[in-house]
């Protein structure tokens, strides 16, 4: 059924023996060459090239008509190390704590104060199979929701749930979600005993002051490799510890917009107490017994997250085409590509970036001007993101605004390189993330001359896709591959290969039309990247070990 409604979809976006005017090779040349012009200083996120080219391609969707998501059209996030500020703080009753062993906000918390009483909500949790619902009989309504990680029994092998295998609403984005839609003003989180339990709140490894990871391992990377490879890269030590640290901060994204700190074991269990329960009983009976037991706690809460101004600002550009059918308007197919490139050499050589990623830039502008004119059924939101370079800032912090709420997008498209593709080839990556996926790239092919390569993973965790994937979201990915100009002041746009770039822009754009057509896709860990199992340390790309306890998706 599914197939043979996208076949019929393809088929209204016939071709013909020439490509619209978007895609058209000389249009894509333009618009590139533009983009990648020495004006445009590389293009570094924050600085006055990156802001510039935002700008331009703002003015660029404003023209054809697309409709700014939230209260803008540019959506700006810290691109540098976020630091928690002195103005922090958690108050219980007359008692007030600085962020520290005992309570630390979430890295993707947003700022801001909130007050009012206490809920315990348990896990947070409701299922059918088996049954239980953490929210029957309590009101969250303007209050704090006090809720544990993880599930029942979870630390079981034979846990009726899912066995050790963490059910998707145990993550702590859809736990937060649960209590904002309740009417929660704010919610403090906190591990559940047992055996995977930390010692103090989590989070530590994530925030500089108390982090041993920033303050020891990271610089010590840098300092470690050779200078001649940092230079190649166009990064210092000072970049590359903060890459790696901007990727730990961004993940688990909340897409919140009410405070999430952690607490420490030993300030959880004083809350319990304050209600005369102790919260080692409370976890052993509702494992034994599987019936949830929620309650209010005589305490008031002031919770106050602050962060310093960032010393390097990115910006996201998001904008939307609604969608026309019915309900599934309601549903976004997510198109995306980075502007941002690595600025200028110390010689002041520009490192223009026109494939990396000029050309998906470029690309993204293209469909939306095709896609104006022709309007699909689901909502199509276009994307281009900011601090990709500095590690997939724009993304995790799109994901951490909540700007589309994660439960909406039915898929995201990522493009990223495509202008050299070889002996056109295109890596196409994610198929295996929900089924369907590989059927309808395969269709969308139909009869371009392009070689659709399903095996290249070598840029799963690269590109914008991979927050997505974390959060559950099916992606595709497109990208050509890396050359012997990628990340060097010879990416030019007289290099681009422009016939295939136009082949590959068609190709997204009947990629697309199948994501709007098709029925709701249920994400599959195909890649098994998720890690999802209780005890199970995070999939990090950062080189330094990190607890399962201290996994801010939970």
């Amino acid at each position: 059924m599914v197939l043979s409604l996208l076949a019929l979809a393809f088929a209204t976006l016939s071709f013909a023996q020439e490509a619209p005017a978007p895609f058209q090779p000389d249009a894509l040349r333009l618009d590139l060459e533009y983009l990648s012009c020495d004006a445009f200083q590389g293009r570094k996120s924050g600085e006055f090239g990156g802001k510039a080219a935002g700008r331009w391609l703002q003015t660029r969707f404003q023209a054809l008509g697309l409709q700014p998501v939230g209260d803008s059209w540019l959506h700006p996030f810290a691109s540098s190390p976020l630091f928690i500020s002195s103005q922090t703080f958690l108050s219980i009753g007359e008692k007030t704590f600085s962020a520290g062993k005992d309570f630390l906000p979430h890295p993707s918390s947003p700022e801001g104060l909130a007050t009012g009483e206490l809920v315990f909500a348990g896990y947070a949790l409701q299922n059918d199979h088996p049954a239980w619902d953490d929210f029957a009989g309590i009101s969250l309504e303007g209050k704090f929701a006090l809720i544990l990680r993880w599930e029942p029994q979870a630390e079981q092998p034979d846990s009726l749930f899912l066995g050790k295998e963490l059910l998707p609403a145990s993550r702590l984005a859809a736990k937060v979600w649960a209590c904002e839609q309740r009417g929660a003003i704010g919610v403090l989180v906190a591990d559940a005993p047992g055996p995977s339990a930390g010692t103090s709140a989590a989070g530590a490894p994530f925030w500089p002051a108390h982090s041993e990871i920033f303050q020891r391992v990271l610089p010590g990377l840098g300092q470690m490799m050779p200078p001649e490879e940092l230079a190649a890269t166009n990064f210092n030590t000072t970049d590359v510890a903060n890459q790696l640290f901007g990727m730990m901060q961004g993940a688990g994204p909340l897409g919140s917009s009410i405070p999430v700190a952690y607490l420490s074991p030993r300030m959880a269990r004083a809350l319990f107490n304050k209600a005369a329960n102790n919260l080692t009983a409370w976890v052993k009976q509702t494992n034994q017994t599987l019936q949830p037991d929620s309650f209010p706690i005589p305490v008031s809460i002031h919770l106050q997250v602050d962060f310093d101004p960032p010393s390097r600002e990115g910006r996201n550009l998001v904008a939307a085409l609604p969608g026309t059918a019915g309900e599934t308007q309601n549903e976004v197919v997510l198109i995306t590509a980075h502007y941002d490139h690595v600025g200028m050499g110390k010689s002041g050589e520009v490192w223009n970036g026109a494939d990396d990623n000029g050309s998906g830039a470029t690309a993204l502008l293209a469909l939306a001007k095709y896609f104006v004119h022709h309007p699909q059924p689901r909502t199509l939101v276009f994307c281009a993101f900011d601090g990709e370079e500095l590690g997939l800032l724009g993304a995790n912090r799109f994901l951490g605004q909540g700007l589309v709420s994660a439960k909406s997008i039915h898929a995201m498209l990522n493009i990223d390189m495509i202008g050299r593709a070889k002996d056109h080839t295109v890596s196409v990556v994610g198929t295996k993330s929900a089924d369907g996926l590989r059927e309808l790239a395969e269709q969308a092919k139909g009869e371009l001359p392009l070689t659709l390569d399903f095996n290249a993973e070598e840029f799963f965790d690269r590109s914008d896709q991979a927050p997505f994937y974390f959060e559950g979201i099916p992606i595709l990915f497109l990208n050509t591959a890396e050359h012997e100009d990628y990340h060097t002041p010879n990416d030019d746009a007289d290099r681009v290969l422009y016939e295939d770039m136009s082949l590959i822009c068609q190709l997204a754009a009947r990629m697309t039309v199948g994501l709007a057509h098709q029925d709701r896709l249920i994400f599959q860990d195909g890649y098994n990247r998720r890690r999802s199992g209780y005890g199970m340390p995070p999939n990090s790309m950062v080189p330094w070990p990190i607890p399962f306890h201290q996994r801010m998706e939970y």
